[in-house]
């Protein structure tokens, strides 16, 4: 993986994670936001 991809994905997950931020109506449902994350083994 290229440093290129590596930032393209951190900013992807920066914007997800901002997006449930902004959903979100409570702390718990941020958590369950992110434990129903995927990610991929590498």
């Amino acid at each position: 993986m290229t440093v290129s991809t590596q930032k393209q994905n951190m900013t992807a997950l920066n914007d997800l994670l901002t997006n449930y931020r902004k959903v979100s109506k409570s702390e718990r449902e941020k958590g369950t936001y992110f434990e129903e994350l995927k990610f991929p083994n590498y």
